[in-house]
């Protein structure tokens, strides 16, 4: 891939490091940067260094051009255009004239399109056109057919016609056929890489006609992958030239491939040919997989191949439920939990979240940075957010006809990926199980977890079925989880906002350390030292300073902030300071 005369990064790896910062621009929410200087300073200064061995030989100048002769970019007057979709036109001439044509319904212009296809949406939107494969407004008809000419549309439609008719487009056809060393079944080409690692091979197509010319018109990586890319003597793949196979001949197309991070890149490749001299088009599809592995990866391989688990739908539980027998409660704690509310995900934003045309009102809600006028909001909705997509996960774990062992007054479930957290089952928490001959009216009973070994929990449920219990008897498990947490979590949310605590979690650099002293201690480290309840830490500097500044508070009202790999004291240090506070202030809670 390096030029080997001047040893510097190819046209291919400075577009593929070039498309990795356009990325990068738009995740960090500055995809709307045009300025050709800002865009060199976020180059030079955030992304090269991320690069591997700090991007030692990719310059601004030749990412620019790599992507400007690729068809990606335009420069003019020192902004830089990123090509996307389509280009709008004079938007105000158009809208006024989308106006009047919804006025008028004679002035509209004939043969719409349905929608979705490239067509005109019903009623007075302020885009004339819609196109729903994209998503991709447009406001003239310029703008919108040159949308519906352009590669991403192609791309789409292709990748949607794929998906139905997979089996058709695989297949070898009209005396066209494609070979690699690396040929699997149905259709793939796949191949293994090491991390950092780059490899080329060929992808051979002969036409094996004994009368028939076919052109070779294009070949479409239908996902972008920056890290794969094609090319070709006579750059068919580029969409320059068409090449003429006779009957016999064969020609080859190379696909590079640079392993920078290890996990697997697919996409699909479709390659247009058409019949000489009928004209007539046909394609053939390839599914290019890679898997990108590591030396780590390597020396932990999986036990049993992986299987995606099946997606269930989320449903009411019927008939009655059980209750099972709890964790007997500790008699020497005097700690008492007040009640916390239980704040059930509102139903109007669980449907949004299940109803594709609503999602984008959600990210809107959650998109602001977080401040303390959204501060109850966006993190209320995070939580809930959070626990819809548990409830998914967790349903991916429930289990079908499985045996129960019995251990006294209690039953043991083995449940396989336990010792992974493959799904997580602490001590307290409960899950539901039913005999699999019952109907979905039958009785479910919860099992609370009384203890968690290797592979199996054991479960502590009713004495009615535990009295039904024989040997060899089947249940369907349904695990859950714990919402105490997350319950917390809101509760502390609104605390917050009840403690009006806005100047301690956005503290201002000017407020700190002007309100007064919390405790007064000693001034000398060695005195302080002996009065601490955990003498091991009196030994620490670090540790031993945290403390005297938590307790003196002297921060306030700004937070003191604890911070440290894990292992390192954090939790016994700040016990210790709430220790000191209560001592030094008895009325503190």
């Amino acid at each position: 891939m390096t030029n080997q005369k001047t040893g510097r990064p190819s046209v291919a790896q400075n577009r593929r490091v070039g498309l990795g910062f356009l990325k990068f621009l738009q995740e960090s929410d500055r995809g709307d940067v045009d300025s050709k200087e800002q865009m060199k300073t976020a180059f030079l200064k955030e992304y090269k260094p991320r690069l591997e061995k700090g991007g030692i030989g990719f310059n601004f100048s030749s990412i620019l051009y790599a992507l400007k002769t690729n068809g990606k970019i335009s420069v003019r007057d020192g902004r830089v255009q990123i090509q996307n979709s389509f280009v709008s036109v004079d938007q105000f001439n158009t809208l006024k004239k989308h106006a009047l044509d919804q006025k008028d319904p004679t002035r509209a212009v004939k043969g719409k399109q349905s929608p979705g296809k490239g067509g005109k949406s019903d009623g007075p939107e302020p885009y004339p056109f819609h196109c729903e494969d994209r998503g991709v407004h447009g406001n003239s008809h310029q703008s919108f057919n040159a949308h519906l000419q352009g590669s991403r549309h192609r791309q789409q439609m292709i990748f949607k016609c794929v998906k139905k008719s997979r089996s058709k487009f695989i297949e070898n056809k009209n005396g066209i056929e494609m070979s690699s060393k690396h040929d699997g079944q149905d259709g793939t080409i796949a191949m293994k890489l090491a991390r950092n690692t780059s490899q080329s091979f060929s992808i051979t197509i002969k036409n094996v006609s004994d009368e028939l010319t076919t052109a070779f018109l294009s070949c479409v990586l239908l996902k972008v992958q920056p890290a794969l890319a094609l090319s070709d003597e006579y750059d068919v793949t580029q969409s320059k030239k068409v090449v003429h196979l006779k009957p016999g001949s064969e020609y080859c197309i190379q696909m590079a491939v640079v392993g920078d991070s290890v996990g697997v890149l697919s996409s699909p490749l479709i390659l247009a040919f058409k019949k000489v001299p009928s004209n007539e088009v046909f394609h053939i599809l390839r599914f290019v997989t890679v898997e990108v592995e590591s030396e780590v990866a390597k020396d932990l391989p999986p036990s049993v191949p992986y299987q995606r688990p099946p997606r269930v739908a989320r449903r009411q539980r019927k008939g009655e439920t059980v209750e099972g027998v709890p964790l007997p409660q500790s008699s020497k704690s005097k700690l008492k939990m007040r009640e916390v509310k239980y704040y059930p995900i509102p139903d109007r934003l669980r449907w949004m979240l299940n109803n594709k045309h609503q999602i984008e009102e959600v990210r809107k809600t959650i998109k602001p940075d977080l401040a303390w006028v959204n501060y109850v909001s966006k993190l209320s909705n995070l939580l809930y957010i959070e626990e819809c997509q548990m409830e998914v996960d967790i349903k991916r774990y429930d289990m079908k006809e499985v045996p129960m062992q019995q251990d006294g007054k209690f039953l043991r479930l083995k449940i396989p990926g336990l010792a992974e957290n493959r799904p997580s089952v602490l001590k307290g928490d409960h899950l539901f199980a039913r005999f699999s001959t019952d109907s979905e009216n039958g009785k479910t009973y919860k099992g609370y977890v009384h203890r968690v070994e290797m592979e199996e929990v054991v479960l502590g449920f009713s004495k009615d079925l535990v009295n039904r219990f024989t040997q060899g008897l089947k249940f369907d498990i349904e695990f859950t989880f714990n919402r105490l947490p997350l319950r917390l979590q809101h509760n502390a949310v609104e605390d917050a906002l009840k403690n009006d605590l806005g100047k301690v979690l956005f503290p201002n650099r000017t407020n700190i350390g002007t309100t007064k002293k919390l405790c007064t201690v000693p001034d000398d480290d060695g005195d302080f030292a002996r009065l601490f309840f955990d003498r091991k830490l009196a030994t620490n500097q670090e540790q031993l300073k945290a403390v005297k500044h938590i307790v003196q508070g002297t921060s306030r009202p700004s937070p003191y902030l604890v911070f440290g790999p894990p292992g390192t004291g954090k939790t016994v240090t700040i016990v210790e300071a709430i220790k000191q506070v209560k001592f030094g202030k008895s009325q503190v809670h």
